[in-house]
């Protein structure tokens, strides 16, 4: 099929979402997608793909696999190439979701698009260059798996949809919360619109289907997982808590789900995982109300049609909600959750509209307008919001990076114009830069403190950081074999020896450059 076929097939709401996610993907990320800025682990896997099975990500090692088939390179971290196609994953996801809920409003489908280009997940996604695309191809088959098992009835659909969901989960396990909510929407929709007994049980039959998909994709992404880590000798690695899921007590679980509806109502300022900076927090805090006002509504207006018997199932689905978007905090305890891992927020926004478009329907016309020119206003609003964000996190990126150029170049300078230093001579790096006492007199831009999204850290914060090596190899072409600085860090004369970057802090010892942080 030509892509002119494929762009007529589209609906008109569609191709608007398609070319708006491009747009306003560039404003919100275009400082990223066309400048090479590098930090923390984009560092160390600029020419990889990350960690795979131990993370329980098989199914990055499989695609990780056909890519090396296809280019027959191992670069990973290239930002145009990846933030391109992490749009056409995220544009593809917003059409899916038009065509799932019948959304109408081109002007809302844009803003809806606008919404999941701009949150600041994304921008966090892109912190980590190197599997960015991958990530957001994951969202893509988290959407597309709950799409096709809600759109189509026959048994090979519905097995296809567990597959696609279990490779999400094998690429990214994050989006598993996206995965719930379509699915939850998807629900609901179903409920809403039984107005006879066949589509009644019909919709009663789908829930079952759901709910057996849900524990069938789980086990086939944990068979996969296991069985990649046993013919190649490992085990899940502690990280994230990612060894740790299914194996805490159900009052943990318990514990977990509370603090998800916590955070959903309250989200708590400053955390590492808080994508409500400033202002944006107070218009999610309405856009909450408002939801569950327009969710009222709703229910209300559909029992005329469907009868009393949906009201409890469409209240009890709509207060499952809260748990389906914050659901990352049931999976893994809160104090390992970072920003790349509530995506599921956008999917809130993704109710929000589809709701707001089913009570518009049955509002005299003067109410509706005014309705329709809120909800954009305030969905306008937070768009703009997070992609100003988004670019200041970028700005400090690239303030972060250029403090990293000037700070190492001095050091390398420092290094070779020690007396007796050669080039063939080994390093012994006594401490790390976190602890050197330059670190608590650096100025820092005051105004940027409140970015707290990973990766985007200030200078103190990145040098903590192992891939600081990294950085000296590949952007001050500087490398040195490294000497074991126990053997030297005990000594008298390097005890002796000030901080870097004092004078005498670098001093060539027994035929090896000592540098002590």
């Amino acid at each position: 099929m030509e892509i002119n076929q494929i762009w007529k097939r589209l609906k008109i709401q569609q191709r608007y979402a398609l070319v708006s996610t491009f747009l306003i993907g560039i404003l919100a990320h275009g400082p990223m997608l066309f400048n090479k800025l590098s930090n923390r682990d984009d560092l160390r896997y600029i020419f990889t793909g990350g960690v795979t099975f131990t993370s329980g990500r098989w199914m990055l090692y499989v695609v990780e696999k056909l890519k090396n088939i296809l280019f027959r390179d191992s670069i990973f971290s290239i930002p145009t190439i990846n933030g391109f196609f992490s749009f056409f994953c995220i544009a593809a996801s917003v059409c899916l979701l038009i065509d799932l809920f019948e959304l109408q409003s081109i002007n809302i489908c844009i803003l809806l698009s606008a919404i999941m280009v701009s949150i600041p997940v994304v921008t966090s996604l892109f912190g980590y260059m190197f599997v960015a695309h991958y990530f957001c191809l994951a969202l893509l088959l988290a959407v597309l798996g709950p799409y096709l098992m809600l759109k189509k009835t026959k048994w090979y659909t519905i097995l296809l949809s567990i597959i696609l969901m279990a490779c999400s989960v094998g690429l990214y396990q994050a989006f598993i919360p996206t995965m719930l909510c379509v699915l939850l929407l998807g629900l609901i929709k179903r409920f809403s619109e039984a107005d006879s007994g066949e589509k009644r049980a019909g919709a009663f039959k789908q829930a079952g289907v759901i709910l057996v998909s849900c524990f069938a994709f789980l086990f086939l992404y944990t068979a996969v997982s296991k069985f990649f880590l046993k013919i190649n000798g490992l085990k899940l690695s502690g990280y994230k808590g990612i060894g740790s899921v299914g194996s805490v007590s159900l009052q943990t679980y318990f514990g977990r789900a509370l603090f998800a509806y916590r955070e959903f109502f309250l989200p708590r300022r400053g955390a590492f995982y808080d994508i409500f900076p400033g202002g944006v927090r107070a218009l999610f805090l309405f856009s909450l109300v408002l939801f569950f006002v327009l969710y009222l509504y709703f229910v209300l207006s559909r029992v005329k049609t469907t009868g009393l018997w949906a009201a409890p199932i469409l209240c009890a689905l709509g207060l499952l909600i809260p748990l389906a978007v914050n659901f990352i905090y049931v999976m893994v305890d809160e104090t390992y959750c970072n920003a790349l891992m509530v995506y599921g927020h956008a999917m809130f926004f993704a109710a929000f509209i589809w709701i707001f478009e089913q009570t518009a329907l049955s509002l005299k016309p003067l109410f509706r307008r005014v309705l329709k020119a809120g909800v954009m206003l305030l969905l306008g609003l937070i768009a703009v919001a997070w992609c100003r964000y988004d670019n200041v996190c970028y700005m400090r990126l690239e303030m972060v990076q250029a403090q990293y150029a000037r700070y190492f170049t001095s050091l390398i300078t420092r290094m070779q114009d020690t007396e007796g230093y050669r080039s063939s001579m080994q390093v012994a790096y006594i401490g790390n830069p976190q602890v050197a006492e330059w670190a608590t007199t650096m100025p820092e831009t005051a105004e940027l403190n409140y970015i707290r999204t990973h990766p985007f850290f200030g200078i103190r914060e990145v040098l903590s950081t192992d891939p600081w090596r990294n950085y000296m190899t590949l952007w001050c072409e500087f490398q040195a074999w490294e000497a074991n600085p126990s053997e030297f860090s005990k000594r008298p004369e390097v005890q002796t020896m000030p901080h870097y970057p004092d004078a005498g802090s670098i001093k060539v010892i027994d035929d090896t450059l000592v540098v002590r942080f």
